[in-house]
């Protein structure tokens, strides 16, 4: 944009960081790996601190020496934010169908 392209003529020699939390890092992250390879940012010692981030890579790019520089990815515990990606989505859909398969009260059998 206009504006970043300003700020970053105004302020030369500056390092660039960007940051977020929960979906604002996912953001962060998406964008910093965007700008990582724009010649604009290249002399600007790009990094992004994400804390609580969405999975928002596949594994092959998450583990991947260009991406792991760039990014330092901060999360605590088990947050489910952080732990849920498309596998464990699949894994957990899988497993509520199967649970919902064996025979138990059934909703209307709760409330007669």
């Amino acid at each position: 944009s206009v504006e970043i392209s300003q700020a970053l003529a105004k302020h030369k020699g500056y390092d660039l960081c960007l940051t977020g939390h929960s979906l604002g890092a996912g953001v962060a992250s998406l964008l910093g790996l965007i700008w990582a390879k724009v010649p604009e940012f290249l002399e600007r010692n790009l990094h992004v601190y994400a804390f609580a981030s969405p999975c928002v890579f596949c594994p092959e790019l998450s583990q991947a020496p260009f991406t792991k520089r760039l990014i330092t990815s901060a999360v605590f515990g088990d947050d489910i934010v952080s732990r849920l990606c498309f596998s464990s989505f699949k894994d957990l859909q899988v497993s509520l169908g199967e649970m919902s398969k064996t025979k138990t009260m059934g909703f209307e059998e709760k409330f007669e």
